[in-house]
């Protein structure tokens, strides 16, 4: 028999696709490629005007389209931004975000033609987790306002007074019993003090009365000197005094 079977194992493998984890992946022959999602944080020389500025975002996305990548979110209300330090002669730059789907092994070529770009001063290419959702600037200013708005409003409103503390309760524990000691204390020398200065207002009046008495009394024995002493100088003779 002069038909020769033909193998299997030289027949060319036929090309699947299939979905694993929201990424599509390619199978051809012995070899898989997984289209992965991206994003890109890009850093345009803002000072070549606005036309240009328009015409290099549109290259950065035509360079992942010619890759076969897939631009699934862009955000430009992040603005001009000053930089922390100088980037090729430059303070400022036109920040701008990208998001994409492309096989990983596109990263390098794209990376590569970004570097020797000079309309872009810097990029930045981060792999995306499972069921990111991306948000723009613009939401993210105003969810952060809100939150500080509601900060501040529980500032305003009044507080609870806080429960006072242990140490606080014993402190007034032992003032209180302090206070029932030491008041009749300082009370009962309020009631000396001022007996004392009673009895002090008597001594006096006692001795002021006792003064007046004595001067009475001197004056009443000069009196009667003075009479004896007229009656001696107006008689000649002392027997009769």
């Amino acid at each position: 028999m002069s038909d020769k079977k033909v193998s299997k194992k030289n027949e060319p493998k036929k090309s699947k696709k299939s979905s694993k984890g929201g990424d599509e992946i390619l199978k051809t022959g012995y070899f898989a490629v997984s289209k992965r999602n991206y994003e890109m944080m890009i850093i345009i020389d803002a000072e070549v005007g606005q036309k240009k500025i328009d015409e290099k975002i549109k290259d950065v996305k035509n360079l992942i389209e010619s890759e076969g990548g897939k631009i699934t979110f862009e955000d430009l209300s992040w603005g001009v931004r000053d930089l922390c330090y100088k980037i090729k002669n430059r303070w400022t730059g036109l920040y701008v975000l990208l998001n994409f789907e492309i096989d990983s092994d596109k990263l390098r070529d794209i990376d590569s033609q970004l570097l020797i770009d000079g309309g872009v001063l810097r990029h930045l290419i981060v792999k995306l987790p499972d069921g990111y959702s991306p948000i723009t600037y613009t939401e993210i200013k105003a969810k952060y306002e809100s939150i500080e708005s509601n900060k501040n409003l529980k500032r305003r409103s009044p507080t609870v007074k806080p429960k006072e503390a242990p140490v606080v309760i014993k402190v007034e524990k032992e003032i209180e019993k302090m206070e029932e000691v030491v008041v009749p204390v300082m009370t009962n020398i309020v009631e000396q003090i001022q007996e004392s200065k009673e009895a002090l207002k008597e001594e006096v009046k006692l001795e002021e009365k006792t003064e007046k008495e004595n001067e009475s009394d001197n004056k009443d024995h000069l009196d009667e000197l003075n009479k004896k002493l007229d009656k001696l100088l107006l008689s000649d003779d002392l027997d009769n005094i």
